[in-house]
């Protein structure tokens, strides 16, 4: 079913989910369902607590052009023009040569019909399918990436995708970090219990 030709995509999930682009938000069977990083909003507002919005807001953006111009390399073959982004870029194209990862697919969307995520990228190493998720911020914050895994690692499971490893490209201007992250499965759980709980209507 996975091969290993980019020109060969993974299938479509039967449990297709929707995405509104402005407001960030999923609807499955025409009912908004919540995203990974809104059920992980009280860990990930606790972490970030002290940087300041202009900062995150700043990070946000640069994450988006970088995802971008990923996305558009390994589904267009283009280059962005964005000159802050071209540094990003050709660390990605750097590690995806030495490390010889395959991309599959790229922002993926899945949904187990509880939640939904987006995943940046699902590959091929070394005969295995993986999730990589890029990072283009100055640090990763490792909790929070565990469980970001995790919630993926889920719904690629829900979704029938044999996912074995999950990674991290930590991408910055003229350099990157390729690493195995262990995903945090308990901490996921426990988050996504305590939103449905905060979530249900008597």
């Amino acid at each position: 079913m996975y091969e290993t030709n980019n020109k060969k995509k993974l299938p479509k999930s039967k449990y297709q989910v929707e995405f509104l682009e402005e407001s960030h938000t999923y609807i499955y069977e025409g009912v908004i369902i919540p995203s990974v990083s809104a059920i992980m909003s009280p860990m990930s507002d606790k972490k970030y607590a002290t940087i300041s919005k202009a900062r995150l807001e700043n990070a946000a953006d640069r994450g988006t052009r970088v995802h971008k111009a990923v996305e558009d390399f390994e589904k267009l073959g283009e280059h962005t023009k964005d000159k802050e982004v071209q540094p990003y870029l050709l660390a990605y194209r750097i590690a995806k040569k030495l490390h010889k990862f395959e991309v599959l697919d790229n922002e993926k969307r899945l949904t187990n019909g509880k939640y939904a995520g987006t995943l940046d990228m699902i590959a091929k190493l070394d005969g295995k399918l993986i999730i990589i998720d890029l990072k283009a911020t100055s640090v990763i914050n490792y909790e929070l990436l565990e469980v970001q895994l995790a919630a993926y690692y889920e719904l690629c499971r829900f979704n029938k995708i044999n996912i074995k490893e999950t990674y991290v490209l930590h991408l910055k201007p003229g350099s990157f970090k390729f690493l195995k992250i262990e995903p945090n499965l308990p901490m996921w759980i426990h988050l996504l219990e305590h939103y449905e709980q905060a979530n249900t209507s008597d």
